[in-house]
């Protein structure tokens, strides 16, 4: 990966997008950079955002905001086009939702993925579908 500017809070790399954990203070202190890899769940939400034109540091804080320390009650809700994620993107949505991990999931062709995920969402607008 080539070299971080100080103030990025996110890195897209090939088909996974990561947090720079420490981008707030990275310029202050000179220290390198931490990533850790989104979630597809946070995947998604970023590149809906960043589609939409958000800045870096508009879209960090839409997904990890917190306000006096507690995480907010209320998630932001971004509506998710489940046509541009991948199977594998697509199986871990629906993973999460259920009460066992199904990991055969990725064999499923897609549009039965597609419908499994917005099934296991229905009820909960603008998370998925």
């Amino acid at each position: 990966m080539p070299a971080i500017a100080p103030r990025t809070c996110f890195i897209v790399h090939d088909d996974a997008v990561y947090l720079v954990t420490n981008w707030e203070h990275r310029a202050q202190r000179n220290d390198p950079a931490v990533l850790i890899r989104l979630s597809p769940r946070h995947r998604a939400i970023y590149r809906t955002l960043a589609a939409k034109g958000r800045s870096q540091q508009s879209i960090y804080y839409a997904l990890f905001a917190t306000k006096g320390g507690k995480r907010r009650a209320k998630p932001t809700l971004v509506p998710i086009d489940l046509a541009d994620l991948s199977p594998a993107e697509l199986a871990s949505l629906a993973n999460t939702k259920l009460k066992y991990k199904v990991p055969s999931l990725t064999r499923l062709p897609v549009g039965d993925l597609r419908d499994l995920v917005r099934s296991l969402y229905q009820g909960r607008r603008g998370r998925a579908g």
